[in-house]
């Protein structure tokens, strides 16, 4: 197969994923609605309405909702395939490790907006969300900035 078409077939797959993960959310969180209300008919404010502030808000709202869903896939995907599901491997500073994961964030073909330190802040999140899920630690109400401000704490010894 020629690289450019594995590029493509690799970019299309990767898109759908993100695609199918962000439609499976809105999905749940429409079920989630309809179940809270005593009556399942959904009204539907005329959103045109709202200021100019309050569109803003309700655009960083979707945005944040739909990020979630968009890093911790990509995050995940990482730790699973880069560095084998190991979080101390993912996790270490060690410049004697596997080098992959820095020409990783480094390549080309990587989405321009996940180059350099993106990448790496959102696995580093990542790993925080797995070890308190890992540790029983209910993470629904917390979005990636808690899990990143978190991955800043050093780890003590």
């Amino acid at each position: 197969m020629a690289p450019s078409m594995k590029k493509t077939s690799f970019t299309k797959s990767a898109i759908k994923a993100s695609e199918e993960a962000q439609n499976q959310q809105f999905k749940e969180e429409i079920v989630d609605h309809i179940e809270e209300e005593d009556d399942p008919t959904v009204e539907m404010s005329d959103e045109s309405l709202l200021s100019t502030d309050q569109k803003a808000a309700k655009i960083t709202q979707i945005y944040l909702q739909n990020f979630r869903g968009v890093w911790l896939a990509v995050s995940l995907w990482v730790i699973v395939n880069v560095f084998n599901n190991n979080l101390e491997v993912a996790r270490s500073k060690n410049p004697q490790k596997d080098n992959s994961f820095n020409k990783i964030v480094n390549s080309e073909d990587l989405h321009p907006d996940l180059k350099g330190a993106v990448l790496r802040r959102w696995v580093s999140a990542a790993i925080v969300w797995q070890e308190m899920g890992n540790a029983g630690i209910d993470t629904e109400k917390m979005e990636y900035s808690h899990f990143r401000e978190i991955a800043k704490i050093p780890t003590l010894k």
